[in-house]
């Protein structure tokens, strides 16, 4: 900082100066106008420190002060402001100490009066703040669905249908409320009940009725349900539990086994034991009891039948995907002998395996069910795909039951190896840092079965939702777009020479490494296309419209492709 704007502003602030000095000040106040204007801005800043932390602002006088103020027409006409002015009279007073003591406030309040002015305009009127990208958020799941459900007055959270859930209570007078969570555990909740969700792993139920499915430990190894005097820890499986407001609980095992433990009143266990499907037991905290007890399981709640919601895919969106010229395109109308057509002349054949079954999703539509539940079900061409170097894009719309680590589409060399490869994440693989229940899409040059250059979307899927998906390179560079709109992108090395690819559909691999890693889905797949080129953003987006996954005219998009 200049010396002589120091010493000034030292003398403005309560310290003496020597005579001389002063007048040394005075005469450069005088002839250097941008010392003067830099003077007075310093003075304002101060000014506005001190008004912030003034406890009674006297708001009158500031009213005069600011009515006072010259029009910047006459400032810039050569009359000054009133902070120079009253810096140069101060100065020629030459009792600085007490002038600056009295007359501190007068351009300090004035600043202050309009910060706050701009402060409160600012308040009432500051547009709605974006939404708090998906990364920084601590989100558990999603609410599947909400049934005629009343929440108690006292419950500050209250998701709908589609809401992401956060960690804190759900508190509710009635209804019942189906759950899903990022690591594939499904809850179903009934009111009156109070649960809190503290994280993927733990689960808290005050009161109320639950129905709990957890995947199979090889998915899931640690999900715990407590209530005040119990804990259940399952070991995959589904079961019912029910919580009094007395403290004691019921838990029917529906299906596999769960460890049920009676806590002590500091948490502690005091007993546990493993229960066997159909066995219906009531624990009992003040006795430290699990007693077997003659409990119907129309006491529990049942899980609700949750279907894929329909499939608006309009009549243009077929003649739209062959106008771009895929190298095969299948649609699933049809599986006859064990095999889905291709739409594309010459293209080859899926070969089912396991449970797949094509099952109606809209007015004269129907989409690919693989139900991995039973078997390893899953789609893969009869013959290779020779794939040409550079571009490529992979296009097709899916529906998941749950959230769970699931293979959609792969391009997969006769060595099990993935050149490409879209997927459905939940909880977090050991290797990777991501957000589950988003889509990755990984390119591996040349095809291997580890490393490449991953994507992850930004946002997450909705389970029994019908989303778009196209991945795609395009000029050394992978894009991922969902529902129409680009969510993620990175550079990349273009395809080389690759050789003979197959396509497979709902699983990872035939040869999985642990052998248990299989990824197989639950849910649907339909309008699977594979392209020798990248699409248009242009193109993307009228896709996705037609396929009634995003809320742009379709007729937009067509005017805006071409």
């Amino acid at each position: 900082m200049d010396d002589d704007l120091r010493d000034l502003l030292m003398a403005w602030g309560g310290g003496t100066l020597e005579e001389s000095r002063c007048e040394t000040l005075l005469a450069r106040l005088r002839t250097d106008p941008a010392f003067r204007r830099e003077c007075a801005r310093q003075i304002h800043m101060l000014g506005m420190l001190k008004v912030v932390q003034a406890p009674s602002p006297r708001w009158l006088r500031i009213e005069e002060e600011l009515r006072s103020e010259p029009a910047p027409a006459e400032v810039s006409a050569g009359k000054g402001s009133p902070v120079e002015g009253r810096v140069m009279e101060a100065l020629r007073a030459g009792a600085m100490v007490n002038r600056v003591r009295r007359l501190w406030w007068v351009p300090a309040l004035s600043l202050g009066l309009v910060l706050a002015a701009g402060l409160w305009w600012g308040m009432r009127y500051r547009p709605t703040p974006p939404p708090v990208p998906l990364h920084l958020r601590e989100t558990l799941g999603v609410v599947v669905q909400a049934d005629e459900v009343v929440w108690d007055r006292g419950s500050t959270h209250r998701p709908h249908q589609d809401d992401l859930l956060e960690p804190g209570w759900l508190r509710l007078r009635s209804g019942r409320l189906a759950l899903a969570l990022f690591n594939g555990v499904r809850l179903y909740v009934e009111g009156p009940a109070a649960v809190q969700l503290r994280s993927l792993s733990h689960v808290y139920c005050e009161q109320g009725r639950l129905s709990v499915h957890v995947p199979p430990q090889s998915e899931i190894t640690d999900f715990t349900i407590a209530s005040p005097g119990a804990a259940i820890r399952d070991l995959g499986t589904e079961f019912g539990f029910n919580v009094s407001p007395d403290g004691s609980a019921e838990v029917m095992v529906f299906r596999g086994s769960a460890e049920a433990s009676v806590l002590a009143p500091n948490g502690t266990t005091l007993r546990s034991e493993v229960l066997p499907a159909h066995a219906p037991v009531r624990i009992v905290p003040e006795r430290g009891a699990i007693e077997p007890a003659a409990l119907p399981p129309g006491r529990f709640v049942q899980p609700p039948r949750v279907e894929a919601r329909p499939l608006q895919l309009s009549p243009e969106y077929a003649r739209a995907v062959r106008a771009a010229q895929p190298w095969s395109y299948w649609r699933f109308e049809d599986a006859s002998a064990g095999r889905i057509p291709n739409e594309m002349e010459g293209g080859p054949a899926l070969i089912i395996r396991g449970e797949v079954r094509c099952r109606e999703v809209g007015s004269g539509n129907r989409a690919a069910f693989f139900d991995s539940r039973r078997a390893r079900s899953h789609l893969q061409t009869e013959s290779p795909w020779i794939v040409p170097p550079g571009d490529y894009a992979v296009e097709f719309l899916f529906s998941s039951e749950q959230y769970k680590n699931s293979a959609l589409v792969g391009l997969l060399t006769p060595e099990d190896q993935h050149l490409a490869l879209v997927e459905l994440t939940a909880r977090d693989p050991e290797h990777l840092v991501h957000k589950p229940g988003t889509l990755r899409y990984v390119q591996r040059v040349p095809p291997a079965t580890f490393g490449g250059v991953n994507l992850f979307s930004t946002r997450v899927f909705f389970p029994y939702r019908w989303h778009h998906i196209v991945a795609q390179c395009r000029n050394g560079r992978l894009e991922m777009y969902i529902d129409g709109a680009l969510a993620a992108a990175a550079d990349a090395d273009r395809v080389q020479s690759v050789g003979p690819c197959h396509v497979l559909l709902g699983m990872l691999r035939h040869r999985p490494d642990p052998a248990d890693d299989v990824r197989s889905l639950i849910g649907y797949l339909d309008e699977v296309a594979i392209y020798p080129h990248a699409l248009s953003p242009e193109a993307i987006a009228w896709h996705a419209a037609l396929a009634g996954c995003s809320e742009e005219d379709p007729q937009g998009s067509r005017q805006a492709r071409r």
